[in-house]
């Protein structure tokens, strides 16, 4: 087992602790009911700043072999494909350990006016809407524009474009070419890069507060869930996602508080999430149960299940949602 003590960008040894979410399961790593009597293996799960390249990255890398053996994440279908000239490489980034390795493979098969495009998730997001539940052992890095700037530096590319996003709780589209391309930058790469400097991006302090407003979100989700139970309530939750292993784990809610988890994929029903061990279910069991509450685990597609499930809240059902802080509607 490797522990990245390194910024895996720069080298640099620096690194100042941002939030501990201890010993975690493998997010994706659904259990099936034979795998329920073993034990499983926990990871350290410690999301860290690097002050001289800004990168904010977790420390431990567990070697692929591990991370992928039981991998069951399947991307969300989208209607909207990219039908514009640059290479995309959406969603890659984040989870490459080897960063350096991999920006230098781009840049050399880079064209001399082609165009790359990454998108990954945004740091500022992350910290502003304490979305700690979308950091787990795949997530290797979060990004801000600035460390984005400073790992294509090395290798000969440079910004062209930058475009925020709100899909996954906020995301970067970054545009890359080569540093002696002949087009020009467009002004949102420097605006925001003064924006950046203006909140932070390489401050400690500007991260303090989020361990204790993570603390206080998990304080308050189970303040509430407690309370339901008391009152006789049942409690079911939507979206066997990376972010519920990890928002499920970390505030140790097991079946005593929440009965099932639903899921619209069919490899997903029939197992049981890492660590806490409730059962997955196929999203008609809400109607068939009726649980008094569901907590909505993949809150990043909130308006599209609430809309699917209309016919639940009609009974009386009501979703919970958890980020960036517990409300019922």
């Amino acid at each position: 087992m490797e522990l990245n003590m390194r910024c895996r960008s720069c080298d640099g040894q620096r690194l100042g602790l941002i939030l501990s979410l201890g010993r975690m399961p493998l997010a994706n790593s659904y259990l099936t009911s034979e795998q329920l009597s073993r034990p499983e293996r926990l990871y350290p799960l410690d999301f860290v700043l690097c002050p001289d390249c800004t990168l904010v990255q977790i420390t431990e890398t567990v070697p692929p072999e591990i991370l992928f053996r039981e991998h069951l994440h399947f991307s969300s279908d989208s209607d909207a494909r990219r039908t514009h000239a640059p290479t995309a490489a959406d969603n890659v980034l984040a989870h490459v350990a080897d960063l350096n390795g991999f920006v230098r493979g781009v840049a050399l098969r880079l064209m001399d006016e082609g165009v790359v495009q990454f998108e990954v998730p945004y740091v500022k997001d992350l910290i502003d809407h304490v979305e700690f539940d979308t950091i787990h052992h795949e997530h290797l890095c979060y990004f801000s524009l600035t460390a984005l700037d400073r790992l294509s530096h090395r290798h000969g590319l440079r910004l062209l474009d930058v475009e925020r996003l709100p899909i996954h709780g906020g995301s970067l589209r970054v545009q890359f070419v080569r540093a002696a391309s002949h087009q020009r930058t467009r002004e949102s790469v420097p605006t925001l890069l003064r924006e950046e400097t203006a909140w932070g991006v390489g401050r400690q302090e500007f991260y303090d507060s989020f361990a204790r407003r993570v603390e206080q979100l998990r304080a308050r989700l189970c303040l509430l869930l407690t309370d339901l139970r008391r009152k006789g309530k049942r409690i079911a939750a939507y979206g066997a996602a990376a972010k519920g292993s990890t928002l499920l784990n970390f505030c140790s809610l097991s079946r005593n508080t929440i009965e099932f988890v639903v899921d619209r994929n069919p490899h997903k029903q029939g197992r049981y999430m890492p660590g806490v061990r409730i059962p997955i279910l196929a999203p008609d069991q809400l109607l068939a149960q009726m649980p008094d509450y569901t907590l909505l685990l993949t809150w990043n597609f909130g308006d599209e299940i609430l809309a699917q499930q209309a016919a639940y809240r009609q009974r009386g059902g009501k979703f919970i949602t958890p980020v960036p802080e517990p409300t019922i509607a």
